[in-house]
């Protein structure tokens, strides 16, 4: 194990401001399994090792809370499952966990099928799409049938994709240890911060006045938190409501179009992974529609979302806060303390993913997988705050890529150079153009 020395990192605010995907791998290679440095007077650790990182998610969750940047968070999100703590928390995710079981998820994957055929038929042979904005107009409409039955149509989609990608773009900034003086400012980022906000708080807001008129479950998120009582017996008022709404709305379409717009572009990349995956496709739906049942047959392609998830992780860096003193292996960190673990850290380790860049979804086999450590994969995290949508975003990733590349293939546009950004979520730098090819 490489330990590494104090790093002096307060005059690096800026890279970790506006890159900070890059800059945990280059700290990680470069310091080792722990690296620790200064920033805006706070001390902050970035943890790498597996059974490190096991221990801050799962074995010592109790030591933790989120991050300091918690707050700042909830300016979006508000106090959803996400931000949430303690037994408010666990109450939170009782509730909302309901939505994701037995005939519901059937539902939910009948809607996202049925979604992915249209886009599928819109689609023309030799177009060229911008495959970013394509997954999110398509994972936009799922959450809104699936989250509070509502049809997005293509207007307010595009309404809506545009506000909730302005406000992930501005809040690093607002997140960031100078955030306190970006508020201050009557413009820039604080001020379209906030009107992107406004404009998903109305939306939600509206919905919610709407639903509040009948009792009738409609077999969606919103029935469930709707009539569904808490701990202490009262029901959620409309500003909890809005908080778990934002939370799953936000998330339950910005990681799974993340991480499909990433597959399409290794699939362009790697034809020889394509044409299996088109084998598999062939070979189990036999040309015809794909079926909710198809998610657990599908097994190549569950090993193509999981690699691109891999390379990509939607969600590339998470961060926890000590409470009491905390000891990693001979370091004592003192309470306040800020521990971050990186999905695009852990899952670019040559140690337990050799040739880290290239794409090989045969590193998902049972087989494979149960031979490496356990907190070397974790897209979802893990513990008591891993994702509660993670069988929804397995079964919508693998019926949505399932679905269209059964009729189609994607290629990048001739030497288009593809960066990525780092807000909330890894996503791509502006815009993705792909030609669509008829299979």
């Amino acid at each position: 194990m490489m330990e590494s020395p104090v790093l002096p990192y307060a005059g690096n605010l800026w890279e970790l401001i506006h890159d900070m995907a890059e800059d945990p791998l280059k700290v990680a290679r470069n310091h080792g399994d722990l690296a620790r440095f200064q920033l805006d007077q706070r001390t902050v650790v970035l943890v790498s090792r597996p059974e490190w990182v096991g221990e801050i998610l799962v074995t010592s969750s109790r030591f933790f809370i989120k991050s300091w940047h918690l707050e700042r968070i909830r300016r979006l999100l508000g106090k959803g499952v996400l931000t949430s703590e303690g037994d408010f928390h666990m109450q939170q995710r009782r509730q909302v966990q309901q939505a994701f079981h037995g005939s519901r998820m059937e539902n939910y994957c009948e809607a996202m099928i049925e979604q992915a055929l249209v886009m599928r038929e819109g689609w023309k042979d030799g177009q060229e799409i911008d495959v970013d904005r394509e997954m999110h107009r398509l994972t936009l409409q799922i959450v809104g049938k699936t989250l509070f039955d509502a049809d997005v149509g293509d207007s307010q989609a595009r309404d809506v994709h545009e506000a909730v990608v302005e406000a992930l773009r501005i809040f690093p900034w607002m997140a960031a240890p100078l955030g306190d003086f970006f508020d201050a400012l009557p413009f820039g980022p604080a001020r379209r911060f906030l009107r992107a906000k406004a404009k998903l708080d109305a939306i939600l807001y509206e919905v919610i006045h709407s639903r509040r008129q009948s009792t009738a479950d409609r077999g969606d998120l919103l029935s469930i938190l709707l009539t569904t009582d808490g701990a202490d017996g009262v029901k959620m008022s409309d500003e909890q409501l809005r908080d778990e709404l934002m939370t799953i709305f936000t998330a339950g379409h910005e990681t799974t179009a993340n991480a499909l717009s990433w597959t399409w572009l290794l699939l362009s990349r790697n034809p020889e992974v394509e044409e299996r995956l088109h084998e598999e496709l062939d070979r189990v739906l036999g040309g015809r529609v794909p079926r909710p049942s198809d998610v657990d047959a599908l097994d190549y392609t569950r090993c193509v979302l999981a690699e691109s998830m891999r390379i990509y992780p939607p969600v590339f860096l998470m961060g926890r806060q000590n409470v009491e003193t905390y000891r990693i292996g001979e370091y004592e960190f003192a309470p306040g303390t800020g521990f971050f673990v990186s999905p695009y850290v852990s899952h670019r380790d040559p140690r337990y993913f050799p040739d880290p860049e290239r794409f090989d979804p045969e590193r998902f086999r049972p087989e494979v997988s149960e031979a490496r450590p356990k907190f070397c994969y974790y897209p979802f995290g893990a513990g008591s705050r891993m994702c509660l949508g993670e069988r929804f975003a397995w079964s919508e990733g693998i019926l949505l890529l399932a679905t269209l590349a059964q009729r189609f293939r994607l290629r990048l546009r001739p030497n288009f150079k593809v960066r990525h950004r780092a807000s909330v979520v890894l996503c791509p730098r502006g815009e993705l153009p792909m030609t669509t090819l008829r299979r």
